[in-house]
């Protein structure tokens, strides 16, 4: 049974919320990460896609990090056309990144976070220095990044 989402057509930034709760890491795919301290997790979709498919979306995505035992704290949206790195949606993601319990970032598809390859880069390595796990749905892996001659965020 999937977990419930709810979601506002009132905000304006059209985010999908989901549940809190005291869950802590326990799989070892993720306990690198603060074992034993309380972590959290942030979605972000990229869609254009109708409400009840960002619905299944956000459900998925819920799935997984309950089958790891991480509760959500929030999915962002991301309607615009743009796939720019500094459009709002990403520092909105970027914020939370920055936040010490929010230890893992669940997007669809790598992409969805930019296309241009010299700025994905550097967000993966400011995930990485936060300490923040990257992971993707559609491959089902952590994507890391490795420093570059010094380069960074």
């Amino acid at each position: 049974m999937k977990e419930q989402v709810q979601y506002d057509k009132c905000i304006p930034d059209r985010t999908l919320t989901g549940t809190k709760s005291d869950m802590r890491f326990t799989r070892s795919n993720v306990n690198e990460f603060k074992r034993e301290h309380e972590v959290m997790g942030v979605g972000f979709i990229k869609s254009r896609k109708s409400v009840d498919k960002i619905m299944d979306m956000a459900a998925d995505m819920l799935d997984k990090a309950k089958s790891v035992e991480l509760p959500i704290v929030e999915i962002i949206v991301d309607e615009g056309a743009s796939d720019d790195i500094d459009r709002d949606k990403m520092t909105s993601l970027c914020e939370w990144m920055e936040k010490d319990y929010v230890k893992v970032i669940f997007v669809r598809e790598i992409n969805d976070i930019t296309k241009d390859r010299d700025d994905l880069e550097a967000f993966l390595l400011k995930a990485r220095d936060l300490d923040v796990m990257v992971y993707v749905l559609n491959t089902g892996v952590q994507v890391k990044a490795e420093p570059d001659n010094g380069a960074g965020c």
